[in-house]
Formats: structure tokens, sequence, C-alpha cells
């Protein structure tokens, strides 16, 4: 029972004094064999199974013929279940546990669970990441071309050839059209008016004509 690596094996008096125990109960408890030896039982147990152990060391109670859980604390406060038996011998009781398979059954569940809630979390932000992405990109598009247009429209304020005799405006290499289908072109709005000088001049023409 010493060499196992799954099994707590523990020696108890009756008088609820640890006798002796092996490596396994030793390291889950934290507390090393050499002080475990001598201490009470009750020590490493819950306080609700605490006196259930004590009642069938003292003989109050007739030990459990069947297995039953027993709740083991740690020195850092860890419970740990264990799928117990006790045996009498002579002026001691031996206690054999194996970790509940139920219990780990329900821990391996819930560890199933969590992991698939884990996986669909994981591809809900892989699709927002890429959603994200795609919004970024299309942001990215419109500030260039946004930054282009603006470049464009700094270059015709500063540089705006227009022939001398239609009037129209060089667009390109060897590109020319007029001023107002360039504006239209490039989304600007063109309404049609007079100037205070070509208004005076329609209204004396009207006049002269009527």
């Amino acid at each position: 029972m010493q060499d196992t690596r799954v099994l707590t094996c523990l020696r108890v008096s009756r008088d609820g004094a640890i006798l002796d125990a092996n490596r396994v109960f030793a390291r889950w408890t934290g507390i090393p064999k050499p002080d475990l030896l001598g201490q009470p039982v009750l020590r490493v147990l819950t306080e609700e199974d605490g006196p259930r152990m004590q009642r069938w060391l003292e003989g109050h109670e007739p030990l459990p013929d069947q297995a039953f859980l027993l709740n083991f604390m740690s020195t850092s406060h860890e419970v740990q279940t264990l799928r117990c038996r006790l045996f009498a011998h002579h002026e001691e009781v031996v206690l054999l546990g194996e970790p509940d398979l139920e219990e780990d059954r329900t821990v391996a569940e819930e560890l199933l669970m969590l992991n698939n809630e884990l996986s669909v979390l994981s591809r809900e932000n892989a699709r927002r990441n890429r959603e994200l992405e795609s919004a970024r990109r299309e942001l990215a598009d419109a500030l260039a071309e946004l930054e282009s247009s603006y470049w464009h429209l700094r270059k015709i304020q500063e540089h705006m050839p227009l022939c001398m005799r239609c009037g129209k405006m060089k667009t390109g290499e060897a590109e020319w059209e007029s001023l107002v289908d360039y504006l239209r072109s490039n989304d600007i709005l063109v309404s049609h008016g007079y100037c205070p000088a070509c208004a005076d001049d329609v209204l004396q023409e009207e006049d002269v004509t009527g």
C-alpha cells in the first residue's frame, strides 16, 4: 500500500490518532508523513464527516460493511472525496480509500461542457474578428479614397488649366472638358443663376426687347 499511486491507506487507533499513512495520503493532505503520525484523524476530515468517524472508532456505531464517501480536507483547504472502506484490526481501524469515480465523471462532464462553451466562444470571437477586419479594410479604402479626392481638389485649387478660348478645363494628360461637366462628374452640385453684373445685362436686354 505504500507504493500505490491511487489508493489511500490510513491506520487509526480507536482513540482517533493516526498510526500510519501511505505517501498518497501524505502528499494529498500536504502534511509530511512524520508530522501526520500521532495527529487526530479529525484534523484531516471535514467538520461534517469528523463526528461520523469518531462514532465508528469509539464503537458507538458499527463499522459500515459497504463502501461510503468521506470528505478529507488538505492544509490548503481543498476537499477530496474518497470512496472508503473501514476494517477493524485488533485495537485499530484500517481505512482504504480511492477517488470517487462518480465525482470524477461529474468533473469530466463539467470540463467537457466548459470546453464546448470555450469552443463556441472561440468561433464567435473569430467571426467577429473577421467582421472587424473587413470593416477595417473598408474604412481604410474609404479613407484612402477620401485622401486621394482631397489631394486632387488641393491640386485643382493650386493649378487649374483653362482654355483661354473655349473655357474648357484640362482634367487629364490629353483630356479637356467643360468646368460644369467636371464638377458634375466629381459629385459637386452645380446650379444655375446669374452674377450681379450679368443679371443687370439681362434686365437691360429685356427692357430693350420689350
